[in-house]
């Protein structure tokens, strides 16, 4: 064998190829897998398989990347700003139903206790064991299939519920409006001209519950003060919101870089090899 012969078979691989090229094809290879969101798409078939722990689940995930994406988002926001309108409307531009919490209560209360008007209309919350039997067999008939969840969780007995259940939204976005217009919200339903004790200990039992509820989304919940927005101000703000890709967790990202230094050690300069 001759020498030359002799260093090729002891070569490694890497020796062999160009450091150049395999510095091209790398830089290809992340570029590729960034475009088509391929580190998202694997991160969230894991966080899948994990939630529902599949006997198989390399065909569980096969099963999964055919099913049509649709957007599983809850609306929260206090009375008197119009939320499910806002929800409807959401609804109608992503082609997903509208599934309004206090109809599904009212409709259950009507038929398990007799009387739902009177519990709703004063402002009162509906037990948590109510709503939940309520609302929670509804989001699991419905299966992988999106919707807009419009006014539960209340509490956070009920958004814990619905972690339970496995189910799990990709947004969850919380309208806020000051605590005035909670207040004349419910005047209105408690029929009174100003705002008195009653009123006031609703709104505070609000504004309790949804700090708590808020903590169980901590990680992920997005929020929209509508105080001096119009309805298609605020319509556009939720579509771009329920619209937003996630953060990725992909490697190819702009890196943001602080170079601190004192003066005189090149700070500028290795600043700009950066």
């Amino acid at each position: 064998m001759c020498v030359c012969a002799r260093a090729r078979a002891t070569s490694s691989p890497d020796e062999i190829m160009d450091p150049s090229a395999v510095r091209n094809f790398s830089r290809q290879s992340a570029a590729y897998l960034e475009e088509n969101e391929i580190y998202d798409l694997f991160e969230s078939l894991l966080k899948t398989v994990v939630l529902h722990q599949p006997d198989d689940p390399l065909q569980f995930m096969i099963d999964e990347l055919k099913q049509e994406v649709k957007v599983k988002v809850i609306l929260m926001g206090p009375p008197g700003i119009g939320r499910s309108e806002y929800a409807r409307s959401l609804a109608t531009q992503f082609k997903v139903p509208h599934v309004q919490a206090s109809s599904l209560i009212k409709s259950y209360l009507a038929e398990h206790s007799g009387d739902a008007s009177a519990e709703m209309k004063s402002g009162n919350f509906v037990r948590d064991d109510m709503a939940i039997a309520a609302i929670v067999p509804q989001l699991e008939k419905m299966g992988k299939s999106g919707y807009i969840l419009d006014g539960f969780p209340r509490t956070r007995a009920q958004a814990l519920a619905l972690q339970h259940a496995k189910i799990v939204p990709d947004k969850v976005v919380l309208l806020n409006a000051p605590s005035t217009t909670v207040e004349s919200a419910y005047a209105t339903n408690l029929e009174v001209k100003d705002v008195d004790d009653q009123v006031t200990r609703r709104t505070q039992q609000f504004l309790r519950h949804l700090l708590h509820t808020v903590e169980v989304y901590a990680s992920s919940v997005q929020q929209l003060d509508v105080e001096g927005l119009d309805a298609p101000q605020i319509n556009d703000e939720l579509m771009h919101l329920v619209s937003l890709r996630p953060q990725s967790n992909a490697p190819l990202r702009p890196a943001r870089v602080c170079v601190l230094g004192p003066l005189g050690s090149g700070r500028t300069d290795r600043k700009a090899h950066v």
